[in-house]
């Protein structure tokens, strides 16, 4: 080969060297060329948990990645800034999709992921059962069974041992509700227009009558002693244990584990002590009171809300005024973080983040059926009755809100291996945080669920 040729070759090569190797750094460094603007970007990334493992995510339809338990998660690299797709998938749990926006030289993260089961397996509790109730220490289950002439009660659950029962004469009663005292050792039982008090501190079950709270409103236990019951009448604020009323002129009130929160008459709100006397006023406004308009107050956490008819409003602790907050809000729920507030309108779901007033009211999206029995399942998902359906959904408003519904239709496994299916028709729901299980009631069957999450 003659110089001439090798010193042309030599040449190619060192151009090409120059050419190629600024190109494969760049590439390296996570530089990409964009031929639609025409421009050399800097990528990001995306970081994908999720539970259980054995999951499969991709990103834009790209060869998947299985988690481990030793490796739970998914780190992918070099993506364009823009839109990105995440799929997340395992057999016989429901698929989560999101698409999740990549910023220049940042890692997008999506690491609270929880894939539930298409089919989670229901064990049958009780047949036949009219109604029940958790008690806070989501041990304590109360069962109630309608009779022509009684209402037999039955306890299960407390200290392991074996169930209380109790047959109430009530002729045609019916059961409305059951308010609990902090340490899950007594109930008020409201029913039909009747309240009566459930014992299940001694060794036998008891159930008094009430007569005292006739036409008595917005009742409940002392948070820090089960034998005081509050309640208004004739717009004040009476104890069980006073002949006087605590405090007068009262239209609705809260506690918040150590104190009173009142709102008043003259359009104040007010804190007190359990013993009924007043020691700060939360607001310097007058808030604007009417006439024949039923007023409810709400204490989450550190947050008041205070209900008027078809209106809610908050407590601006920064102004000390109560301020407008979102329409007919109900079903208020702190995370168990303590850092979010989870509740309801008529038609959609929604979350506030309490440290950071400014980020609004986070919608979580519209449902057609009625809403109701709003609980965490963690600190990221929020599980609801819409309807007949139970529903679980994340709290991640990026993109799509993923929701899982648990099935219109469930098997039940009964005492000796045997199944029989049922269908929801207005089922009474309650949901344990501690174990994550929720417990159902419907056409007349009580069944728990597994646990529906690790």
């Amino acid at each position: 080969m003659k110089l001439k040729t090798r010193l042309l070759i030599l040449a190619g090569c060192a151009a090409a060297f120059l050419v190629i190797t600024p190109v494969l750094v760049f590439y390296a460094l996570g530089y990409r060329v964009d031929f639609d603007n025409r421009e050399i970007v800097s990528t990001g990334g995306i970081y994908v948990k999720a539970v259980p493992t054995g999951a499969e995510i991709s990103i834009d339809a790209r060869p998947s990645e299985r988690t481990t338990y030793f490796n739970p998660s998914v780190f992918v690299q070099n993506l364009a800034p823009g839109m990105h797709a995440v799929s997340i998938k395992k057999d016989a749990y429901i698929s989560y999709q999101k698409t999740l926006a990549v910023e220049k030289n940042e890692v997008t993260k999506l690491e609270d992921v929880v894939l539930f089961k298409e089919k989670p397996a229901f064990t049958l509790l009780r047949e036949n059962v009219d109604y029940f109730s958790v008690a806070p220490d989501q041990a304590t289950l109360l069962t109630a069974v309608l009779t022509k002439n009684t209402i037999e009660f039955e306890l299960a659950g407390q200290n392991n041992g074996a169930p209380k029962t109790y047959s109430l004469a009530a002729l045609n009663g019916k059961i409305t509700g059951a308010t609990w005292s902090a340490d899950s050792k007594k109930a008020l039982l409201t029913i039909s227009t009747n309240h009566f008090l459930l014992d299940a501190s001694g060794t036998q079950l008891s159930i008094t009558p009430l007569p005292a709270l006739k036409l008595a409103k917005q009742i409940s236990f002392n948070p820090q002693n089960n034998a005081e019951l509050f309640y208004i009448k004739d717009n004040n604020l009476h104890s069980m244990l006073a002949a006087a009323a605590l405090i007068k002129n009262v239209l609705a009130y809260g506690a918040d584990g150590n104190n009173l929160v009142v709102f008043s008459g003259d359009g104040f709100l007010y804190q007190a002590t359990f013993a009924g006397v007043t020691n700060a006023k939360m607001t310097i406004e007058t808030f604007t009171v009417k006439k024949n308009t039923a007023y409810k107050l709400s204490v989450v956490g550190a947050v008041v809300f205070l209900q008027q008819g078809e209106n809610t409003f908050s407590l601006d602790a920064a102004t000390k005024t109560l301020v407008p907050f979102i329409g007919s809000a109900h079903g208020f729920t702190l995370s168990p973080d303590r850092e979010k507030i989870a509740f309801l309108t008529s038609d959609e779901l929604f979350y506030s983040i309490i440290a950071e007033p400014s980020a609004g009211k986070i919608s979580l999206g519209t449902v057609t059926a009625a809403m109701s029995d709003l609980w965490w399942f963690n600190n990221d998902y929020v599980i609801f009755k819409a309807g007949d359906r139970v529903i679980i959904s994340e709290i991640d408003a990026r993109g799509n809100v993923n929701v899982a519904p648990l099935p219109a239709t469930i098997s039940l496994q009964k005492t000796g291996g045997t199944a029989m299916e049922i269908e929801l028709e207005h089922p009474s729901i309650f949901f344990s945080e501690r174990d994550k299980k929720v417990y159902l009631l419907t056409q007349r069957t009580l069944a728990v669920s597994e646990k529906l999450a690790p």
